[in-house]
């Protein structure tokens, strides 16, 4: 067991005596943090020169913290915090041999008991010789520099539960918990680096450049991020150039990555992701080549090379106006005065300021002298920026063991407490307490960790170019420009100054291909996203935003202005001010004007025998439908809306049947009424003849149409449409207007104008009064010939305004045929030929004739009567009242009926027996029965009831002569009968027999006879 321990001590011994003549920072406290900085740089196998801005000053910014935190006596409660550091070379392999040094000691921890378990051989603990670091004091590290050597150490650091904290590492990599749970961080990700880069890029309008990466996890990782997101961006990389970091990379070899470059002229932008040591190798190769386009390259640079004077020297001209992004720059308040105060005799504390003093200054070309200084007249002294996250870094472990202490030990305890000792502080415990720090820093900006790991992103944009003339000064410098601050869910703020956004239009422009005109499409060129030809869309094709291929607009759209989208054509359609419409209402106005004239004028005419024969109520049934087709016009012009349809499907068909169902009522009745005489008398009275039933008939007739409509309307609702007979236009229809539908409304209607026109016929017979077979016949024949015309214009037509006009006008003159066919007629009479508005010229014929026997020996004589001279007169007596039926102008025979007397043999009793005597003497005798009948005239015919008389007896006179009576048919007559005033009519069939002639000769006649008692 002594032997193990004594081994153990040994070796111990040998690593701290090695330790001591190592190359370290030390800076001696109670707790010690471990500092990684690339001191030196890394060639051929070797760390070579040293760095002055990332490796001296990063380790004096972690002493001049240190010195902050430990001189404020408020801000630790008794302790010191120390340090250690190391140098990395800026190497992985060599970064990772010096972390080593950091976890040698805690090898050999207990897991149990947390202690070391080497002792010396008298029992007492080992102790490091003076001068020596107790390493196992280390509680956390600072470092390193770039994400190459930060991952490797991370990796090593995980193992020992070592709190890291990176001042300067970016590569998303390290933000992956899982595998750097021990790992935080005051810089951002290269993510949001990537975003930062991205905003320069679309500030400058670019969207073809070229890119230049290393081949590190810094350069895969930061550049694999940016590419993604310019390309979900939608900009493109013309070419994307990797440097391999193998040994002994010559001129050539950067030459070649040059010349790519020049391969694609168009991509005058180039990104860098690439280490300042890989730039400055770059940049030097394009200094070289003879092609003066190297000079129209514009640089933009990831934080690798960002404001390194290192990498500009002597290539000013090459860079000038170069863009770079880098973690959020500034000057760490008292650093520079801190370092500019340091003197090689007095820094024992920094073993490597010897080093850096003398190649500063000889490198000024000062040499070494006494009055030399940093920051003098021989020094080329700049500041890193970057400082103050080194600062940021070692204030956040101090924080971190200031929040445990107070929790292991008390708020109160003064100094370190047993559990925080070296051997019981557990690197697990301090990561909690560093993940939750909360702090603002000497520029009161707010330090703090992103789940546990990254620290805000923020970044400044620095430009590369001349400064103002002055002499003191170098000719070009870094200047930042603006700043770059991602706020989170998906939202940044890009600020640039003012002065720089005047700058970008003399930027050159980056793009493989010009936008293409409005109107035309970027046909890509294969595997080129970014490089197009463009190709001219048609007037009606937009451009798709996704692809930029021309795609035809919808129907009833048309491209907009930027050809980028379709808006809808404005509707069209028929309105009230267009020609169209003007003519079509104004001819309905004046239909609907002289409507309403007619109907006045029927009313005031409404007991004359004119107006009476024609059947007042049916007429202003047919004037309603008339009104209604002059008033349907104003919705078939109207905006189509589904109200408006509704209502033109409905009006269509209905203003049709109302008309026609009027006019078919009206001959029906006629017919009936005088067919049921025609072949003699009838004994039954006619059913349904009398107004009401008459507009019972005609209303379920109309009915039957709405019945129709509304079954058309529920199963095919009324919308609107629209249709397109050119591609610009965008007209507003009714469904159904441009096909067949419409003619539903029509067929009924049509059936019913057939069956007007049959009655129409069969009327034609009837007296004048009531015969308007003409009439009728004509308005059907021109309703029928509009229809077809109506038909042919409507579905021959591609022009919606001609067809609607079409509509509206087949309606309105089929109208306009029924108002002049049917009223204007007996208009002319009421107005114009008053004489003609009487009863006897409403019962009249047009033609009639008569025979007369006449002479001796049986010859026949036959005289014309016209009808219009038969008068029927009344001659009163005492004993009853008789009736003078006279010829006045027939004169031209011998056998001239002069006189006739009919009389009464009672007033109390209806007329039986009449004499009829003749110029000659010659009377003829018979039998009349006569019965009540409704108003002939007053109500057109209703309930007329015919009367057969009986055969007289030959009065035993030879030679009788019979006179043809057969068509002498008075249409006036005048019959007064104070006691019998409930006799409204009489109608009387007689034959007249003349006692000359033989008894078969004569003929039957029904002679209607009207009077009013």
């Amino acid at each position: 067991m002594k032997k193990v321990k004594l081994e153990v001590t040994c070796f111990m011994t040998v690593l701290m005596v090695n330790l001591a003549f190592c190359s370290y920072a030390n800076y001696t406290g109670d707790v010690i943090l471990g500092g990684l900085f690339p001191i030196h740089n890394y060639e051929d196998g070797a760390c070579r020169e040293i760095q002055e801005e990332d490796g001296i000053q990063m380790l004096e910014a972690m002493l001049f913290t240190l010195d902050e935190i430990n001189n404020d006596r408020d801000f630790l409660p008794g302790f010191t915090i120390g340090a250690v550091g190391l140098d990395s070379c800026d190497n992985d392999a060599h970064a990772l041999e010096q972390a080593v040094e950091f976890v040698k000691v805690l090898v050999t921890k207990a897991t149990s008991t947390n202690e070391f378990p080497y002792m010396c051989s008298d029992g007492k603990k080992a102790k490091l010789r003076q001068g020596a670091i107790d390493f196992h004091q280390v509680v956390g590290v600072v470092g390193g520099s770039t994400s190459s050597v930060t991952i490797q150490v991370a990796n090593l650091l995980r193992l020992f539960k070592v709190p890291q904290i990176s001042y300067l590492a970016t590569s998303p990599d390290l933000s992956n918990k899982e595998r750097f749970d021990y790992f935080q961080r005051t810089v951002p990700s290269d993510s949001s680096q990537a975003k930062a880069i991205l905003g320069i890029v679309n500030q400058l309008n670019w969207t073809y450049v070229s890119g230049v990466f290393e081949d590190s996890n810094y350069g895969l990782k930061g550049f694999g991020e940016l590419e993604r997101i310019l390309e979900e961006d939608g900009k493109c990389f013309a070419i994307k150039e990797k440097i391999q970091l193998e040994q002994n990379r010559d001129n050539k070899y950067y030459d070649k990555i040059v010349a790519n470059l020049l391969s694609k002229p168009h991509a005058k932008g180039v990104i860098v992701f690439a280490d300042f040591i890989q730039a400055r190798s770059l940049f030097e190769a394009a200094n070289r080549s003879s092609d003066p386009r190297v000079y129209d390259f514009v640089w933009i640079g990831s934080d690798g090379w960002s404001s390194r004077d290192v990498v500009v020297n002597g290539l000013e001209r090459l860079i000038d106006g170069s863009l770079t992004v880098q973690p959020l720059a500034r000057h760490l308040t008292g650093f520079s005065d801190y370092f500019k105060n340091l003197r090689p005799e007095t820094n024992n504390r920094n073993p490597w300021f010897k080093e850096f003093w003398q190649h500063h200054f000889d490198k000024s070309g000062c040499g070494s002298g006494t009055n030399l200084r940093i920051g003098g007249p021989c020094s080329r002294y700049r500041e890193n920026l970057y400082a103050h996250f080194v600062h940021d870094a070692v204030y956040a472990f101090a924080h971190a063991l200031k929040a445990m202490h107070r929790k292991m030990c008390g708020a109160n305890y003064t100094g370190l407490c047993p559990n925080m000792t070296a051997e019981h502080i557990s690197g697990q415990d301090l990561l909690q307490f560093v993940k939750s720090v909360n702090f603002t820093d000497s520029n009161n900006e707010p330090v703090y960790f992103i789940d546990g790991t990254d620290a805000p992103a923020k970044y400044s944009i620095l430009h590369y170019t001349k400064r103002p003339l002055k002499r003191s000064l170098p000719q070009y410098h870094w200047n930042q420009v603006g700043s770059y601050i991602d706020i989170g869910e998906g939202s940044s703020i890009l600020n640039l100054d003012v002065d720089f956004e005047r700058k970008i239009a003399s930027y050159p422009q980056s793009v493989c291909s010009k936008p293409c005109k409005v109107g035309q499409a970027q046909k890509y060129v294969e595997n080129d996203l970014c490089c197009w030809y463009c190709v001219n869309c048609t007037e009606r094709q937009y451009l798709l935003p996704t692809t930029g291929e021309c795609e035809n607009c919808p129907l009833g759209s048309w491209p907009d202005n930027a050809r980028n989208s379709c808006i809808p054509i404005q509707d069209e359609y028929l309105t009230f001010d267009s020609p169209w419409a003007i003519g079509t209402c104004t001819f309905s106005s004046l239909g609907i004007v002289i409507t309403i004239i007619i109907s006045v004028i029927f009313y005031l005419y409404r007991d004359t025998p004119v107006i009476k024969a024609s059947g007042r109520e049916l007429s202003a049934v047919l004037l309603g439908g008339i009104f209604t087709s002059y008033v349907a016009t104003f919705l078939f012009v109207s905006k189509p809306s589904a109200v408006t349809c509704g209502f033109t499907r409905f009006l269509l068909g209905i203003c049709y049947t109302i008309c026609s169902a009027a006019i078919l009522t009206k001959t029906n009745r006629i017919a009936r009424i005088f067919n049921h005489t025609k072949d003699g008398p009838a004994k039954t009275k006619i059913k349904y003849t009398d107004p009401k039933s008459q507009l019972i008939i005609t209303t379920v007739i109309v009915s039957i149409q709405l019945l129709i409509l509304t079954l058309w309307l529920i199963i095919y609702p009324p919308k609107t449409t629209h249709i397109y007979p050119e591609l610009i236009n965008n007209i507003l229809i009714c469904s159904g207007a441009d096909n067949f539908s419409y003619l539903v409304a029509l067929i009924y209607p049509f059936m019913l104008v057939i069956a007007c026109t049959v009655y129409a016929i069969k009327t034609r017979k009837t007296p004048d009064g009531f015969n308007e077979t003409q009439y009728i016949a004509f308005t059907n024949y021109t309703t029928c010939v509009i229809w077809l015309a109506f038909v042919s214009l409507y579905f021959a037509s591609s022009s919606y305004y001609l067809k609607t006009v079409t509509l509206s006008m087949s309606v309105a003159l089929s109208a306009t045929v029924q108002l002049v066919c049917l009223f204007v007629p007996k208009l002319y009479v009421c107005i114009l030929r008053p004489h003609k508005n009487t009863r006897d010229r409403v019962m009249a014929k047009a033609k009639s004739s008569s025979q007369v026997n006449s002479g001796s020996g049986g010859q026949s004589h036959h005289t014309n009567k016209p009808v219009s001279d038969l008068v029927i007169t009344d001659n009163r007596s005492s004993s009853g009242i008789s009736l003078g039926y006279s010829n006045q102008s027939l004169a031209s025979t011998g056998n001239v009926l002069n006189s006739t007397s009919i009389t009464y043999l009672s007033s109390n009793e209806y007329l039986n027996t009449a004499s009829v005597a003749f110029p000659n003497g010659v009377t003829a005798r018979r039998k009349i029965s006569t019965y009540l009948t409704d108003d002939l005239l007053d109500n057109g015919l209703s309930d007329l009831h015919t009367v057969r008389s009986s055969t007289p007896q030959d009065d035993g006179n030879e030679g009788d002569r019979s006179v043809d009576v057969r068509d002498a048919k008075p249409t006036r007559a005048s019959f007064h009968n104070p006691q019998e005033a409930d006799l409204n009519r009489a109608r009387f069939d007689q034959r007249v027999y003349d006692r000359t002639g033989s008894p078969d000769s004569g003929c039957n006649t029904d002679l209607p006879i009207s009077s009013r008692v």
